[in-house]
């Protein structure tokens, strides 16, 4: 008989995923691979192919369900920053990648927008020391770099798509699965912490993943009750759900015409933070379309969040299965309602926006808990920064909560009077800044938030402020209500991310104190066209949207988040080093001689300027980052004018002047602000607080944004360069006057303490000797709490730097004695311990314009004396 036929060779597709890394997606019958990545080994019957994990597991897994890794994985360079002017260097023939630059930063996007880190480029062969260069950019309009940025994203979305048509299956996300891992930060369960997040986590159950297709927004309420489902505990539990038509006629959108506040709904989380910035720009579509440039419903399930991580900019892949309750009969076991955030009107982009920031931060889990500051510097990457509000009794205010857990942001605090307060929000707002509000109770305990709940309102809660409008109006009446101020009224209007409950004092929605006139003035609905809302909220005229007067509000909201959007300006953002500083102290960082890094500025023309400093927040270890093990550091900014442009002076100050500073602060961003006339300045981004471990300071990333464009520089910087801005932020403290023209400078800011010595004299030596053994909870710069230096004629000398060593309250106790001799008599060991940073090594005053004479001693004796 004749041979058998020999077996049709495998298809070409097949041919071509032989001994290939693939990732498994979509398969319905063995979920737990999804996901999972491994390498196909040979064919198998049933058009399958065999693929080979680790440990020795393998499945035989049908073609469509198979995603090439090398479509999700990073490039061998990450893209190219845009805006550049000059390379950073030279890359020789031979070094040079073999692929096109385009191919390179296209694999690269693929890989941030999977939320991957791409992995360093190739070793390049030295450059001479000729051709080294330092990185130069010239500040690029906002807008155009969020269009850059766009474009290249949507290459790649369009790629991810066309795979998930071609094979015929919706696309799953393989770094952030339908699974508990996405769900909790250990992968397992709800963390239990706080009795209010576990009563509504007790309500959860058992979670489904489910897709557009199978969700249930806003089920009947009869259908409800008929399924077994007790509507009251469900309203309960998903806070801002309501019942009422389905509207299942209706084609899912991502954005249905316009978004609204109105149409955001928070569920069963406590990321109300989140939910309140977005509300604010739902009525900003431009800010709203940069974080969510996938617009339009897709069958293969895939789209695109952009999201600003420690002052980077981030385009994170998702997929569109949510969390989800699921529902009895009659809906059916694929059925559900979504257990987190959703949007009204059968719209996805809360819901995508929501999932977006979940993979960013590693789980659902972990966004309970955060301010509207943080939720706003991630959606808009623009500088934010929070105003501390002060009690009637002038006392100051305690920390505010953000809502869902205990307030992330740091408090900067300070008292102003509330008249300057209301200045500066209504200049707030009307710049179109965004304006978020923290509700808490302050030192008042339960009793104060139990006072707050029975006007309406959420302690350790997040609010949207919507509107800052002072109305006019007749002159106030005798006993008139407050709000009232000369001719008009103080208002704030607000938002609740859940949609419902609202204040229930002065001025809110159906109280005697509006007119027709105020009601026009500000266009709110006539009390008679508005139905009244159920005792505990939920009906038709209780939307989570009210006025109250400014001075109820300080009464019961403790700080104010800003957020200063200028899509208008022009900026430059750049990964930073800050941990030079302290190169060679307590052994952190990468040693001693680890380079100084600044920003040199050219100003060309007179502009309004801000400048950034950022790291990451550390929320839930991030989403594959390599410093996300890394505690947050102190950051400290400081502006100073240049007088030798980009090159810079070379020896001690050389006329250095100290422009602008931020706060020393332990939070993700410190800012500082100022008008710069033409001219060169240079910007310092610093860390003065000692490394945590051997892996050294966190990822940070400078941002200058500014009305006109300007250039910007990274630059080497000089120890005594450094050591003179320092002295110059310092010297803003207390003085100790030692001797005539011998000081001792004391500042304390937001992480601790900072000593700084002068000696203007020009023929004495300054003596000084400090004991901080009694300090509590404080980190030195020196590495020791003993110190003694001793300073040459016209010298200075940051001292010591004290940090605090966590959140918990620090103290600093000293003693300190000083002594002046003539400068003859110089002895070897001038500092005790020996200087390892450079930022402590002594500057000279040459010319400066602060010297003073001869100084004389307290005790003569041939010129000499001591104090204690």
């Amino acid at each position: 008989p004749p041979p058998p036929p020999p077996p049709p060779p495998p298809p070409p597709e097949e041919i071509a995923l032989l001994g290939e890394r693939v990732v498994i997606s979509g398969l319905a019958a063995r979920p737990e691979y999804n996901g999972l990545r491994g390498t196909v080994v040979r064919s198998a019957a049933g058009d399958r192919l065999v693929v080979e994990f680790e440990g020795g597991r393998s499945l035989a897994v049908r073609i469509e369900h198979l995603i090439p890794a090398a479509a999700l994985e990073g490039a061998d360079l990450p893209p190219a920053p845009s805006g550049t002017r000059a390379a950073a260097a030279a890359v020789p023939p031979a070094a040079a990648s073999t692929q096109s630059e385009e191919d390179l930063q296209l694999r690269a996007a693929i890989a941030e927008s999977l939320g991957q880190k791409p992995p360093p480029p190739p070793p390049r062969q030295p450059t001479p020391p000729a051709a080294r260069r330092s990185r130069s950019s010239t500040s690029v309009s906002v807008l155009e770099r969020q269009a850059a940025h766009e474009a290249r994203a949507a290459e790649v979305l369009e790629r991810v798509r066309s795979f998930c048509r071609e094979s015929g299956s919706p696309f799953t996300d393989p770094d952030f699965p339908p699974a508990a891992t996405s769900l909790f930060r250990d992968g397992r369960g709800w963390q239990q912490e706080g009795s209010s997040a576990n009563r509504h986590r007790a309500g959860l159950g058992d979670l489904v993943w489910l897709r557009p297709s199978s969700l249930l927004l806003r089920p009947d309420e009869k259908q409800l009750s008929a399924g077994g489902i007790d509507v009251s505990s469900l309203r309960s539990l998903f806070r801002g759900m309501g019942v009422g038509s389905s509207r299942a006629h209706e084609a899912w959108e991502v954005v249905r015409g316009g978004a609204t506040p109105h149409d955001i709904r928070q569920g069963a989380l406590g990321d109300c933070w989140l939910l309140s910035a977005l509300a604010l720009l739902a009525e900003r579509p431009r800010l709203l379309a940069a974080v969510l440039p996938s617009r339009v419903v897709d069958a293969s399930g895939a789209y695109q969040v952009r999201l600003c991580a420690g002052g980077e900019w981030r385009t994170l892949m998702v997929d569109d299965t949510f969390p989800c309750l699921p529902l009895p009969s009659p809906f059916g076991a694929t059925r559900g309602v979504p257990a987190f955030g959703c949007a009204a009107r059968r719209q996805l982009w809360v819901a995508l926006i929501e999932k977006g920031a979940a993979k960013l931060h590693g789980s659902y889990e972990a966004l309970e808990g955060g301010s509207v500051e943080e939720a706003l510097r991630t959606l808009t990457g623009f500088p934010t920064q929070r105003l501390h509000l002060v009690a009637t009794d002038g006392s100051s205010r305690k920390k505010g909560m953000g809502g869902g857990g205990k307030e992330r942001a740091r408090d900067s605090g300070g008292e102003e009077d509330p008249d300057v307060q209301w200045a500066r929000l209504l200049s707030f707002h009307e710049a179109g800044f965004l304006l978020g509000a923290s509700c808490g109770c302050g030192d008042g305990g339960e009793a104060a938030a139990a006072a707050a709940e029975a006007m309406g309102l959420l302690v350790e809660h997040a609010y949207s402020v919507l509107e800052v409008r002072a109305v006019a109006g007749p002159p106030p009446p005798p006993g008139a209500p407050r709000g009232y101020r000369g001719s008009g009224a103080r208002l704030l209007k607000l938002r609740n991310p859940w949609g419902r409950l609202e204040w229930r004092g002065d001025w809110s929605d159906d109280s005697p104190l509006w007119t027709a006139e105020l009601r026009a003035q500000l266009g709110f609905p006539e009390a008679g066209r508005r139905l009244p809302a159920g005792p505990k909220g939920g009906g038709d005229g209780d939307d989570g949207v009210f006025w109250m007067a400014w001075d109820d509000f300080r009464d019961y909201f403790t700080a104010v988040d800003v957020c200063r959007v200028r899509p208008e300006w022009a900026e430059v953002r750049s990964a930073v080093s800050i941990g030079g500083a302290l190169a060679g102290a307590m052994g952190g960082g990468s040693g001693p001689h680890q380079s100084l890094r600044g920003f040199a500025l050219e100003v060309l023309e007179t502009t309004e300027a801000e400048l950034s400093l950022l790291q990451p927040s550390g929320r839930g270890g991030g989403s594959g980052r390599s410093d996300a093990g890394l505690l947050s550091t102190d950051l400290l900014l400081l502006l100073v004018s240049r007088p030798g442009g980009s090159e810079g002076p070379t020896l001690g100050g050389g006329g250095l002047r100290l422009v602008e500073s931020s706060e020393r602060e332990i939070r993700e961003e410190v800012s500082c602000e100022a008008l710069l006339s033409p001219g060169h300045y240079l910007a310092l981004p610093l860390s003065l607080r000692p490394a945590h471990s051997d892996l050294g300071w966190p990822r940070t990333v400078l941002r200058v944004g500014s009305a006109k464009p300007l250039l910007c520089e990274e630059v080497a910087v000089a120890p005594s360069e450094l050591a003179a801005a320092v002295g110059e932020y310092a010297r803003r403290g207390s003085r100790h006057r030692a001797f005539d023209g011998m000081d001792l400078f004391s500042l304390q800011d937001g992480c601790g303490w900072l000593l700084f010595a002068e000696n203007r004299c020009a023929a004495l030596r300054f003596t000084l000797s400090l004991d901080l053994g009694e300090s509590f909870n404080l980190l030195a710069s020196r590495s020791s709490l003993l110190t003694t230096d001793s300073l040459p004629p016209k010298s200075a000398m940051l001292v010591q730097v004290l940090s605090m060593a966590g959140q918990a309250a620090c103290m600093m106790r000293s003693r300190f004695q000083f002594s002046q001799a003539p400068a003859l008599f110089h002895s070897a060991g001038a500092h005790s311990p020996e200087l390892a940073a450079p930022i402590h090594e002594p500057w000279p005053l040459e010319g400066d314009s602060r010297a003073g004479g001869r100084g004389t001693g307290a005790g003569g004796g041939g010129g000499g004396g001591v104090r204690g």
